[in-house]
């Protein structure tokens, strides 16, 4: 097999000699065999935009790979353990692109070998995909952004898409309404639907499934209704939400609980319910009804590894412990822990989350606010435990205003600043909601540092900024 040799100065070899100088110098003795590469494929996946990379040594070694295309990032992946035949997912892709794939062989001592590499040409979008508008501004800090996005006539997938606004990850399930999705720390996402929860992997494969009507008949239940949010618990396990009822009165009553699926033991738990908590006569708000009495719509774990869960219908935010034994405190709703200022918990909420001890992060719709002061923002309240208060101490609400009165997100970035999305398109569903879907990286100074406009779409459900899909990194120069 032919080859062609490395340049000087290329950003490959300035890699390889990075990585055999972080592993120090080489044993005494013999000099470690340099593998030489057999074969290198790169098949398609199926219905994504990612591929299998499939490299074959004549002995052991391990392999670096990078890949680029015209106007792309050059993307690199390492192999974790030498061997003789090495697998990887080819993420990050964009559509319809030609790429070039460049492999080097290393030896036990992290001497490269001759180069290989291939090209190969990826598919174009489906149709329903192709016919979203993408348009970006400013500079993100997060490369990617996993999108929870709805399309007229076709139920909800995620896709994931890069700061340019090229999808570069999605999976065509047009069947399955998506009910939340969770990144599972390069290994793939737990993505959970209006049938059940798929675990997929990084390059969108499933390999795992629960359905609703299995889960419902081991648990001896009449009905299992998955909803609104799921969360990663470990790498084998997943937290989720499920409608849970009860007769309170003489009148059955569907509240929240709180349920977990280890997927590889394929175990379900239930650990907590509302109906354990409180009552529909003393804990209901105006849009609470016998079939949807609280309506949360988030989970997130906090600092003391409690959840925190949003709860639509009563405007209120309440911590679970980290155990599931009881409610630590509830911010705003009909037993608030918090006397809240200015109204801030009034209107209705989604994704909150406690970022840091008794700061609380959010997406406050103002579903509830009067006609005449309709709009959606950003804010992180400070709780204080002592005095009993709760008070807006940052603020993100753009200009001109954007009403999203559904669905919609704030995440907190490292570096202090948020992405916030409005999810919803003008009039959707009959609500008078402004558009446009958009999502916004904004500063602690409440400045916008990015913007993503998403045309043709319907809904959003939630925008999460992510670092990488898998274990792809961009390579260093």
């Amino acid at each position: 097999m032919r080859v062609p040799e490395l340049r000087l100065r290329d950003p490959l070899v300035v890699l390889v000699a990075l990585v055999a100088g972080a592993c120090g110098d080489s044993p005494t003795g013999s000099e470690p065999v340099v593998p030489e590469i057999v074969a290198i494929v790169a098949p398609d996946v199926g219905a994504t935009v990612a591929r299998d990379l499939r490299v074959e040594l004549d002995a052991p070694g391990s392999v670096l790979v990078t890949y680029r295309a015209d106007g792309a990032p050059e993307l690199v992946l390492t192999s974790p353990e030498s061997g003789s035949s090495h697998t990887f997912d080819l993420l990050r892709l964009r559509s319809d692109r030609e790429y070039t794939v460049r492999v080097v062989p290393l030896a036990t001592n992290n001497v490269g070998g001759e180069e290989g590499s291939l090209t190969f040409t990826t598919d174009t979008l489906p149709t329903h995909l192709a016919a979203l508008d993408f348009t970006t501004s400013g500079s993100a800090t997060a490369p990617l952004q996993l999108l929870e996005i709805t399309v007229p006539q076709l139920a909800g997938s995620p896709i994931v898409v890069d700061a340019q606004g090229e999808i570069v990850w999605f999976r065509e399930d047009s069947e399955e309404l998506t009910h939340g999705v969770a990144w599972m720390d390069g290994h793939g996402f737990a993505v959970s639907t209006q049938d059940g929860i798929s675990i997929v992997d990084a390059a969108g494969r499933v390999t795992a499934r629960l359905e609703e009507s299995d889960a419902a008949a081991r648990e001896g239940l009449g009905s299992f209704e998955i909803h609104h949010d799921i969360m990663t618990s470990t790498l084998e396990r997943v937290l989720f939400l499920v409608e849970d009822t009860a007769t309170v009165q003489g009148e059955v009553w569907t509240g929240e609980a709180i349920w977990s699926w280890d997927f590889v033991a394929d175990r379900l738990e239930k650990h907590w319910s509302t109906h354990d908590v409180w009552t529909p006569a003393d804990h209901s708000g105006d849009r609470s009804w016998t079939g949807d009495w609280l309506h949360a719509n988030s989970l997130a774990r906090g600092p003391r590894g409690n959840i925190v869960v949003s709860l639509f219908w009563t405007h209120e935010v309440v911590s679970v412990a980290a155990d599931f034994s009881g409610v630590e405190w509830s911010l705003g709703g009909p037993a608030s822990t918090f006397d809240v200022a200015d109204g801030a918990m009034d209107a209705g909420q989604h994704t909150a989350v406690e970022i840091a001890e008794d700061r609380v992060l959010l997406f406050d719709n103002g579903l509830d606010r009067p006609d005449s002061t309709r709009y959606s923002r950003a804010i992180e309240l400070q709780l204080d435990r002592t005095a009993g208060t709760a008070e807006v101490v940052w603020e993100y609400r753009p200009t001109p205003d954007i009403f999203a009165p559904i669905v919609s997100s704030a995440r907190r970035l490292a570096n202090g600043n948020t992405v916030v999305a409005f999810g919803t398109a003008q009039d959707f569903g009959g609500l008078p909601s402004s558009g446009p879907i958009t999502v916004h990286e904004v500063t602690p100074a409440a400045e916008v540092a990015w913007t993503l406009e998403i045309g043709g779409a319907s809904l959003l459900y939630r925008a999460t900024p992510l670092d990488r899909i898998g274990f792809e990194s961009l390579l260093p120069r």
